[in-house]
């Protein structure tokens, strides 16, 4: 029997979900779960892989705003909930669901996609490249503290949930400094603080300057050990750090790391980097457990994404891009091109260096790009490059 790709019906939608959670190892929801979750599903631009009466694969993509180089947003498709039954695997199946929710995207406007990824080895193969990296990482207080950097005559305050949305969303609206920063529809929000009631241990605390406006929040949560002769005794989780300019993420770092009986604190997503590094008193006080590909990136219409972003006055750079056309980037634009290349790459390529983190030298290096010589790596690169590096800080 064929196998049909098409528009997910919103009564087909919990079907969807069972065989995504299957395709990732998990078990379809239960009442409860689907009830919690049905929001999202709602919210996605979504298709679906049938084989007659079956559900044997699925895609989704929800709308976001993603900031790149120079600040401006475009608009973007967050890609989610994608697998394919292991029934139905190496049959082509997902590929056209991949090429199926790219095409409705780019038919609205959609520049570009992005997502992250179960397995690194996929989306290659689809147009993605790596553009972002976070860390994981553990700091020891006693050894970070006292820091450097941390912003002066601020205030913190402990917030509740009663007031927690209103203080902290328009902090992380302004937060906006990296590119890969992402806007967070309203369900991904009350995720990130479903456990933030005031009966549990998270919880946020937001700094506020000197004025008393609120410009930085930490959500973090800590335990206790009952074994206070031990090492673990005193540590905590930091689920997400987000401030206005570095020096106010440095007092929150500040902030946590000298919280009484308080040892070391973890957390999941760091930016590579993150002021925390050179602002701790002891360099080794910070320990990376892991770097990891944070976000991939895929540009949908890759001229308005060029057009987007900003440049480097460094020169200029020729790019071609396999299949797609030929760019001239640099000196404060970006122009359709039919000069000589000075890099060539496909789709893959552009994605990756888009965000100004990922190198042509490292995508020349791995043969995902070629170049005549070092001199055109260089100049691409100084033309391309951001600072700070991209990070987004938002999982989903």
């Amino acid at each position: 029997m064929s196998v049909e790709i098409r528009r997910t019906d919103p009564d087909e939608l919990r079907a969807a979900a069972n065989t995504t959670r299957i395709a990732l190892l998990d078990g379809p929801p239960d009442d409860e779960t689907w009830t919690k979750h049905e929001v999202r599903w709602r919210t996605l631009r979504s298709f679906s892989a049938w084989e007659g009466r079956a559900c044997v694969g699925h895609i989704g993509g929800f709308a976001v705003d993603t900031t790149v180089p120079g600040g401006a947003v475009v608009p973007t498709m967050a890609v989610t909930s994608a697998g394919v039954l292991p029934t139905h695997v190496r049959r082509g199946t997902f590929r056209r669901l991949v090429d199926a929710l790219h095409h409705d995207a780019v038919a609205d406007g959609v520049v570009m996609a992005s997502l992250r990824a179960s397995e690194a080895m996929i989306y290659g193969r689809f147009g993605y490249g790596l553009a972002g990296e976070a860390l994981t990482a553990t700091v020891d207080a006693a050894r970070a503290t006292p820091m450097h950097g941390a912003a002066v005559g601020g205030t913190f305050e402990l917030v509740g949930a009663a007031d927690l949305h209103d203080v902290v969303r328009p902090i992380y609206a302004r937060a906006t400094a990296r590119p890969g920063h992402i806007t967070r529809p309203e369900w991904l929000w009350q995720r990130y603080f479903e456990n933030v009631t005031g009966h549990t241990v998270e919880n946020v605390v937001v700094h506020r300057a000197e004025d008393g406006s609120p410009d930085g929040y930490a959500h973090y949560e800590l335990k206790w050990s009952d074994d206070i002769f031990g090492d673990d005794h005193g540590t905590g989780t930091v689920h997400e750090l987000w401030a206005t300019d570095a020096s106010v993420e440095v007092a929150l770092w500040q902030f946590l790391l000298t919280i009484p009986l308080v040892k070391r604190l973890s957390i999941d997503e760091l930016a590579v980097d993150s002021a925390l590094f050179q602002s701790v008193r002891d360099y080794r006080s910070v320990r990376v457990t892991m770097k990891w590909d944070e976000q991939w990136v895929r540009l949908l219409d890759v001229g308005a994404a060029l057009s987007a972003r900003t440049w480097t006055d460094a020169g200029s750079v020729v790019v071609d891009v396999d299949g797609v056309g030929r760019w001239q980037l640099g000196d404060g634009a970006a122009r359709a091109s039919s000069a000589t290349a000075d890099i060539s790459t496909d789709v893959a390529g552009i994605s990756a260096a888009y965000l100004g983190s990922t190198s042509w030298w490292e995508l020349v290096a791995s043969g995902r790009a070629s170049a005549p010589d070092h001199a055109a790596i260089t100049r691409a690169d100084s033309v391309f490059a951001h600072r700070p590096l991209a990070f987004c800080g938002s999982f989903f």
